[in-house]
């Protein structure tokens, strides 16, 4: 019998352990759910409401702010929308992506660091410039990026057509060449 008492020991001690492994897991699950999130708060993109637009193709909204696409629901389509419209909440903050969001990869002459610039990694409002003929909605993206950007970047939504269109205009701002890298339109 003595030499059974070593493995009734192991036994017992990977029993305890068990039951310590359990019941701290049920502590942690009942701490989650007591945890459980609240609605979610709208970003500052928000606060400022929406610019509704028509179009022969599709019903637009901007959100007024950013003036990026909020939705994008095609006539007589019962409501579908293109976006994540339903997510726009969660989404209205800080490093998250919308139509109209514009990313570049820009180094000044042909050597040094490639730096990157996006206008969704800081959400303020940008400039609403003045719409031209065939323009619904204008804006200088200057707000949204670094001041050290060599680029002045101006973005238009208008119709072409009758057909919607988003077009950037970039001028560079600085004194000497810069060379452009993967640039990404979102």
């Amino acid at each position: 019998m003595r030499k059974d008492l070593p493995h009734r020991t192991k036994a017992i001690l990977v029993c305890f352990l068990m039951l310590n492994m359990v019941s701290a897991l049920a502590l942690k699950v009942g701490a989650q759910e007591k945890n459980e999130k609240g609605p979610p708060t709208p970003g500052p993109m928000l606060s400022q409401g929406f610019i509704e637009l028509q179009t022969p193709d599709f019903a637009v909204t901007l959100v007024r702010s950013s003036q990026t696409l909020s939705a994008l629901k095609p006539q007589g389509g019962n409501g579908f929308d293109f976006t994540p419209g339903d997510l726009l909440v969660e989404r209205s903050k800080d490093g998250y992506y919308h139509l109209g969001d514009i990313d570049l990869r820009l180094r000044t002459g042909n050597s040094g660091d490639w730096e990157s610039y996006s206008t969704a990694y800081a959400r303020t409002p940008v400039i609403a410039l003045p719409a031209s003929s065939g323009t619904f909605a204008a804006a200088d993206l200057a707000p949204t990026l670094p001041a050290s950007i060599p680029l002045q970047i101006k973005r238009m939504w208008s119709l072409d057509k009758g057909k919607l269109v988003l077009r950037f205009v970039l001028k560079n701002k600085s004194t000497g060449p810069f060379k452009s890298e993967h640039s990404a339109f979102r």
